[in-house]
C-alpha cells in the first residue's frame, strides 16, 4: 500500500462520523459482473470488494444522514463503475429521504481499465451532485491524495474539509509534468495552500483524521437537513447574559472598505 494514503479505513471513517451504533451499511452484497472481454479469455475476474467504496446510512448529532467513503486499500480507491452506481444510489437516497450526504475521499481517480463505463458512470454521479445543491447539504471531506473523479465530486459539494497533508487536483503530479513538463509535489499541485490561497475550493483544514471528522459532525449542527426543513436553533443558557449581549466591533473589520480587495 501506497504510504501516500492515510491509515484509516473507510468503515473505520464512517463509523467515527455516525454516532455510535447507528452504523448500517448499505449495498453490502454489491457486485460488478466480469467484463465480456475477461470472460472470452478466460482469466478469474479479478475481486474488487465493493468496487472501493462503503456506502452507509445512520445518525449525525441524533439526525439520519447518508454517506459514503473510498476505500484507499482497495486499488488505490481508483474509481470504478460499479462504485460510481452506489454513489448515484446514495445521492437518490439523499434527496428521497431529505438527509444530509457526506463523502469521505481518499482516490487516485478513474480505473483507466474501465475506460469509457467509468466515464458515463461518474458523468451520472456529478450530474446528480449537481441536482441537489441546495436540496439538501453536500459535505465532502479529502483524507489523501484525491484524484481526477474523486477530486471534480468534492468540488461539487457545499463544503469541503481538507487533512492538512492531502491533496486535491485533476491529474497527479507525475501526469502533470509528463502533460505539461512542469515539475511540482503534490503538495504545490493541489495541497492546502492551493486551495486556500488560489482555487477557493476548500472551506475548512484540520490537522489529522478525527479533526476532519469531526469538523464534519460539527457543521452539520448548524445546517437543516433539507431545504424545506427550518435551520436548527442552538440554545445558549451556558453563556451569562453579559456574554449574550456582549459587542463584536471586529466583525466590521472582515469586510475591506473597497469592494475588489480580498477579504
Amino acid at each position: 500500500m501506497s504510504k501516500l494514503f492515510l491509515a484509516g479505513s473507510a468503515r473505520a471513517r464512517l463509523s467515527q462520523l455516525f454516532d455510535r451504533g447507528s452504523f448500517q451499511e448499505l449495498f453490502r452484497f454489491a457486485s460488478e459482473h466480469p467484463h465480456r472481454e475477461q470472460s472470452s479469455q478466460k482469466q478469474p475476474p479479478q475481486e474488487q470488494p465493493h468496487d472501493a467504496i462503503v456506502c452507509a446510512h445512520g445518525d449525525i448529532n441524533g439526525q439520519p444522514a447518508i454517506a459514503y467513503a473510498t476505500e484507499a486499500t482497495v486499488q488505490g480507491g481508483s474509481v470504478g463503475a460499479l462504485q460510481a452506481r452506489q454513489i448515484i444510489e446514495c445521492q437518490r437516497l439523499a434527496q428521497q429521504s431529505g438527509i444530509p450526504i457526506v463523502a469521505l475521499l481518499e482516490s487516485g481517480g478513474a480505473r483507466i481499465s474501465e475506460a469509457a463505463k467509468i466515464m458515463e458512470g461518474y458523468a451520472g454521479a456529478m450530474a446528480s451532485a449537481i441536482g441537489l445543491s441546495g436540496v439538501v447539504p453536500q459535505v465532502a471531506c479529502v483524507f489523501g491524495p484525491c484524484i481526477g473523479a474523486s477530486a471534480f465530486m468534492a468540488t461539487l459539494s457545499d463544503w469541503v474539509i481538507m487533512e492538512h497533508n492531502a491533496s486535491l487536483s485533476l491529474a497527479g503530479a507525475r501526469v502533470n509534468a509528463q502533460a505539461t513538463g512542469e515539475v511540482l509535489s503534490e503538495t504545490e499541485l493541489g495541497g492546502v495552500d492551493v486551495h486556500q490561497q488560489y482555487t477557493g475550493n476548500i472551506h475548512f483544514v484540520a490537522q489529522g483524521e478525527s479533526a476532519v471528522l469531526t469538523k464534519a459532525r460539527a457543521l452539520l449542527k448548524w445546517l437543516p437537513s433539507h431545504y424545506r426543513t427550518r435551520t436548527p436553533i442552538t440554545a445558549f443558557e451556558s453563556l451569562s447574559l453579559k456574554e449574550q449581549k456582549r459587542k463584536t466591533p471586529e466583525i466590521e473589520a472582515l469586510l475591506p472598505l473597497v469592494p475588489p480587495n480580498p477579504l
